[in-house]
């Protein structure tokens, strides 16, 4: 079954092999719902295609990948994965059973250390040589008579610490049967015992490494039981691995089966190698150059109306090249704007202001193309009011701003996350107050409350705060004018956000920060003053831009300063 993101998303699901397109684009939460769907897969999962985001997100989930470019190292590199897939298929459907031994191998093995992997891997073949695609096979197969025996299957040469070790069954390509697997045992033996031996280089006679298990003495053995301590106990893949650091396997030709597992094992200790970075991963070499300009005239057209009508000018130039791909732009956009003050009264004034938005940005769309900039509007209205002879100031807003192809994270492709325009809709009001309340105290406050919607409706950008308020305050100490204490509160509402890397939620609650301060002035010149920040000693991370990486905010924290001013 061959099933896109979105569809294997939904449980789009069925036979004993399921294919997921990842060529084309899905969204963060079908991801999310994807990469949970294939924990709960029995059968075999196939990826096809790559270098998108849904590739470098979903892929690590499943089974293999199939691409013309094998961009992780669990894809393989196919000169027609459509084809490749056809094969994979097939074998699936006429083994079903196998194929999902498989899976279940493939997905718990990787976290086991060798010997239990091993183990793991017999269990299962053991497991299969009772079962009746087993049986058919062989019936199919017809009787085949055993591998004459050869007085070499396997020759050792010694010169001083390094010991040479050849697979010597050319005539059947050194296939790994009974006496291929007893005598390479016996000469790794040797340098296990002989800690002389430095080094150990196995190879293979002939055209070939190895051609993998001896079909002729497939089910030869007296009892399941018997086959599996063979295999696992009586084979060389613990020697080869008990000897990793010692042991070169030189390869050629076909290398499969078997034949592939004995040279994996010689240097395998559980980590996965750091990848060779590919050239989709590339350099990226640019400048980026903006320069501007701007014209403004002011009307005072009565006593209380004032007009200021403007424009701005952007030039916007880059040049040279980003992961491969041009990054040549050019472009100049004049984006007017106009703002209005009426005094309604002398403590009482309401304005109001439009602007159009041209901004360049730098993120780069899934093609490594630069996004275009970002347009839209911004109104803003409101009032100013002052009281107390103007000690004390407030002011209240409301606002909208359309802004169109904002780059909004789509996911990686290799190490570069890459970016989609879309439209964003910001709309909310603000209150501020501040001033000196009293020839000793002053404050400061305000409150912010937003909304962002994309252009479905739909909540989006959830690592901006919806709600924050900002509380600060200071007073002179009588009788000790020379004192003055302050403290600064900050909270801001619960945020989130969904990694580009893999698809993870994360969420932070709302939480408060308080800071302390006070000040001592000695002279007119020299003062000292104590602060103590995140009094509460919070944790909490500074920015959910990035929801795989991140920060923590510094915690409870103090600072002693002398200052000096002339």
């Amino acid at each position: 079954m061959r099933v896109s993101v979105e569809e294997f998303a939904d449980g789009a699901t069925s036979g004993p092999l399921v294919a997921v397109e990842l060529g084309g684009m899905a969204s963060a939460a079908a991801l999310e719902r994807a990469v949970q769907r294939a924990g709960d897969q029995d059968g075999p999962l196939v990826g096809i295609g790559g270098g998108t985001p849904a590739a470098r997100a979903l892929a690590p989930y499943l089974d293999v990948t199939l691409a013309r470019i094998a961009e992780r190292p669990e894809s393989v590199a196919c000169e027609d994965p459509d084809e490749a897939l056809d094969a994979l298929a097939s074998a699936a459907r006429r083994n079903p059973q196998a194929a999902l031994v498989l899976a279940g191998v493939l997905r718990a093995g990787a976290a086991l250390p060798v010997r239990a992997a091993l183990d793991l891997e017999s269990f299962a073949y053991s497991t299969l040589l009772g079962g009746t695609e087993f049986a058919a096979w062989l019936a199919d197969r017809g009787p085949r008579p055993l591998p004459p025996d050869v007085p070499d299957p396997v020759t050792v040469d010694r010169t001083g610490g390094l010991l040479r070790i050849t697979l010597n069954r050319p005539e059947r390509r050194n296939a790994y049967g009974r006496a291929v697997r007893d005598a390479l045992v016996e000469a790794l033996t040797i340098a296990e015992l002989d800690p002389t031996v430095e080094e150990v280089v196995l190879t293979g006679a002939g055209p070939v490494f190895s051609a993998g298990g001896d079909l002729a003495e497939f089910g030869t053995t007296p009892d399941l039981t018997t086959a599996h301590f063979v295999r696992t106990r009586g084979g060389a893949g613990l020697p080869l691995h008990r000897l990793r650091d010692r042991v070169t396997a030189r390869v050629h030709g076909f290398c499969v089966g078997a034949g592939i597992e004995l040279p994996a094992l010689e240097d395998w200790n559980g980590n996965t190698p750091q990848p060779d970075f590919n050239v989709l991963e590339g350099v990226a070499d640019f400048t980026d150059r903006q320069r501007g300009a701007y014209l403004a005239s002011r009307f005072n057209l009565s006593d209380e109306l004032k007009v200021i009508i403007g424009a701005n000018i952007t030039h916007a130039r880059s040049g040279g090249s980003n992961y491969g791909t041009s990054r040549a732009r050019s472009e100049t956009v004049t984006t007017p704007y106009v703002g209005a003050v009426y005094d309604i009264s002398d403590t009482l004034s309401a304005y109001a202001s439009y602007t159009e938005i041209f901004t360049p940005q730098s993120e780069v769309a899934a093609n490594f193309k630069t996004l275009d900039p970002i347009t839209g509007k911004n109104i803003e209205g409101g009032l100013k009011a002052e009281w107390l002879d103007a000690r004390l100031l407030g002011t209240l807003s409301v606002f909208r701003s359309e802004q169109s192809n904002l780059a909004n994270r789509l996911g990686m492709i290799g190490s570069v996350t890459v970016f989609e325009g879309t439209d964003v809709a910001s709309q909310g009001f603000e209150l501020e107050l501040s001033g000196q309340i009293t020839e000793r105290l002053q404050i400061a406050g305000g409150y912010t409350q937003l909304m962002l919607e994309d252009d479905d409706g739909n909540d989006t950008r959830l690592y901006t705060p919806r709600r924050i308020v900002r509380l600060t305050a200071a007073y002179r100490v009588p009788g000790i004018d020379a004192l003055k204490l302050g403290a600064n509160l900050g909270w801001r509402s619960q945020t989130g956000s969904l990694g580009a890397a893999l698809p993870v939620k994360v969420r932070q609650p709302a939480y408060a920060l308080l800071n302390l301060m006070a000040r001592y002035d000695i002279n007119d010149n020299l003062y000292a003053s104590l602060n103590v920040n995140n009094v509460t000693d919070k944790r909490y991370l500074t920015s959910l831009y990035w929801a795989d990486q991140g920060y923590y905010g510094a915690p409870r924290n103090a600072s002693v300063s002398l200052t000096w001013k002339y």
